[in-house]
């Protein structure tokens, strides 16, 4: 017997596939990028996804924005250009990740709602969240 899709089972299945791609492109660094196409509002922690969860060849990308102008596309750039460094010093890009990124993440997505608008910003807004010797390497 063959089942006739009616239309909330087609809705359904369109809000599963949303979801299932929302948290692809979260588990591999391209969340802000997702939500920027989706036309949805990014959160400061969104910034930090790349570095979190990409690859190293994303973060070198990002490295590339590298400025101080006060746009999270610079200052993230920044902190992505800190992380390529502690990798060309021996660092593991997932120990990096999940000692360091990954808690800075989550931990932003807790505690800021906007982006700090410069490297003195963003250098306190990350001490106090992990700690003053948190931060390792980068």
């Amino acid at each position: 017997m063959m089942r006739r899709r009616t239309k909330s089972s087609r809705s359904r299945r369109s809000a599963e596939t949303e979801l299932s791609e929302e948290c692809a492109a979260f588990l591999c660094g391209s969340y802000r990028e997702y939500l920027d196409m989706c036309g949805r509002s990014i959160p400061a922690w969104a910034w930090v996804n790349v570095l979190a969860h990409g690859s190293r060849v994303d973060i070198e990308v990002v490295a590339t924005m590298s400025n101080d102008d006060g746009t999270p596309e610079g200052l993230i750039g920044e902190c992505a250009t800190a992380v390529v460094a502690a990798l060309e010093n021996g660092e593991s890009l997932v120990g990096l990740q999940r000692k360091t990124l990954v808690p800075l993440e989550l931990a932003l997505a807790d505690t800021i709602d906007a982006f700090p608008t410069n490297s003195a910003e963003l250098g306190r807004a990350l001490r106090s969240v992990l700690g003053p010797g948190a931060l390792g390497p980068i």
